[in-house]
């Protein structure tokens, strides 16, 4: 199961949230969406997959820039 953690600004959306393994060695794919609001040079969050036992964390940062 994905569980996100972003604060106010940062939006962060994975399909599909949940992964299901039927066997060892097993290979699925998931996509990660990460957009910011305007106005906020850098944000960081977190994407966290939990089986309930053990839990593997991938930092996110969204850097912002103004094309002029």
């Amino acid at each position: 199961k994905a569980v996100v953690n972003a604060p106010p600004g940062l939006i962060i959306q994975v399909q599909p949230s949940v992964l299901s393994f039927k066997s060892i060695g097993q290979k699925l794919t998931f996509i990660v969406t990460v957009g910011a609001e305007i106005g906020n040079s850098m944000i960081s969050g977190s994407l966290i997959w939990d089986d309930g036992v053990n839990q593997v964390r991938s930092p996110i940062v969204a850097y912002a820039s103004l094309v002029e």
